[in-house]
């Protein structure tokens, strides 16, 4: 049978083999961490045991004799001595061993939380490491638990929770993320995405990935869309995108990478600034109201046709031209908006100030003149 010694020798051994295993099973994916740690953890467990009962064989008081110590009794031997320097050795690597686990469990640990964003997390880790050891997938595991994860890895999660398998672990996720900034880097839109590292950046690409589903392809095409949109826009209508809406280049890129604004709003605004654009263009000046109005009449939620409501705005300008005249006269107040909407007979009150004006107008000046034929011949009589 094996003595004390022999077995906290066999225990240690077979620690310090698992110990080998878990090292060599993080760098190799083929193996099962988990059960590596397991075994790890048993190992542990017995070189414990094994170690308690050495402790006890060897540290045990010897009987009291009631005069001075008897030979070879109530003083430790040399080889008592030595067995127990052997074992205090043998306590202090495995003591090592624990402190070098868990300084790996920490550093595996703070290198994650640091690649995920998360190091608000970091004083979490020694609690964790004291709650579960240092199995680090099992600590990992935990942290998946966490709000802080569920919020860092809100597009990843909503893309798995449709089944949608693209994007298959964190590491994946990060590299997505990445794409996603070269995009807007290389387009100068990188103030839509915000500060790199930020929440409010983790937050957009989250936008893009789980709630517009849209791939790294997809939202370049869209940004540089709207960037031609933009760059071939004449200046007037961008003029009334910025005035009406308040929408720069970036604005509408925010717009164009949602498919539901792509698709419904985005199109009565640009709709309404096409409007308003080409009435600047024929020197009237529409509001944002009195656009929308008469791009909704016009087009509806289909795309305007430019160039037939150009058409109009020759006669708009002509009509305005003629009326003002009198307005100035009465002081009153006619607005090109009041003008546009009465001619195109899009409000009953506007269309009734502006043939009021013009009635008068055509009173005004095409009524009987003071001078007549009778006053000339009077005057010729004198």
């Amino acid at each position: 049978m094996a003595t004390p010694q022999e077995q906290a020798d066999a225990a240690f051994r077979r620690f310090q083999a698992s110990a080998a295993k878990v090292a060599a099973a993080r760098g190799n994916p083929a193996i099962n961490m988990n059960q590596a740690q397991a075994q790890l953890q048993a190992a542990e467990a017995a070189s414990n045991a094994a170690n308690d009962a050495l402790r006890a064989t060897y540290n045990q008081p010897k009987p009291e004799t009631g005069g001075g110590p008897e030979p070879g009794g109530g003083q430790q031997s040399a080889a008592d001595k030595a067995q127990a320097a052997y074992y205090n050795n043998l306590n202090a690597q495995l003591n090592e061993e624990k402190r070098q686990a868990r300084l790996g469990a920490k550093a595996f640990l703070r290198n994650i939380l640091t690649q995920y964003g998360m190091e608000s997390l970091m004083g979490d880790v020694d609690r964790l490491i004291g709650d579960f050891g240092t199995n680090t997938e099992v600590i990992a595991e935990q942290l998946t638990q966490t709000d802080q994860y569920k919020t860092r890895f809100r597009g990843m999660l909503a893309m798995q929770g449709r089944g949608i398998a693209d994007v298959r672990n964190e590491a994946e996720y990060l590299q997505l993320e990445s794409n996603y900034r070269r995009v807007f880097r290389e387009n100068n839109l990188s103030e839509y995405l915000g500060t790199s590292g930020t929440d409010e950046e983790y937050g957009k690409i989250a936008d893009l990935v789980g709630d517009f589903s849209l791939s790294v392809n997809e939202v370049e095409e869209r940004i540089m869309d709207a960037q031609r949109v933009v760059a071939d826009t004449p200046q007037e209508v961008r003029n009334s995108l910025s005035s009406f809406y308040n929408i720069q280049a970036d604005a509408l890129v925010g717009y164009v990478l949602d498919p539901d604004k792509a698709t419904t709003e985005i199109n009565r605004m640009a709709n309404a600034a096409l409007i308003g654009g080409t009435a600047a263009q024929g020197s009237l000046d529409f509001g944002r109201a009195t656009s929308e109005r008469i791009s909704g009449a016009f087009a509806g939620d289909q795309d305007l046709n430019a160039d037939a409501f150009r058409t109009r705005v020759t006669g708009i300008a002509e009509q305005r031209d003629a009326t003002s005249r009198l307005a100035d006269l009465e002081k009153a107040t006619l607005s090109d908006d009041e003008v546009a909407l009465a001619e195109l007979d899009l409000d009953p009150a506007a269309k009734k100030k502006v043939r009021g004006l013009q009635s008068r107008e055509r009173a005004r000046f095409s009524g009987s003149s003071a001078i007549t034929s009778g006053t000339l011949s009077r005057r010729g009589g004198y």
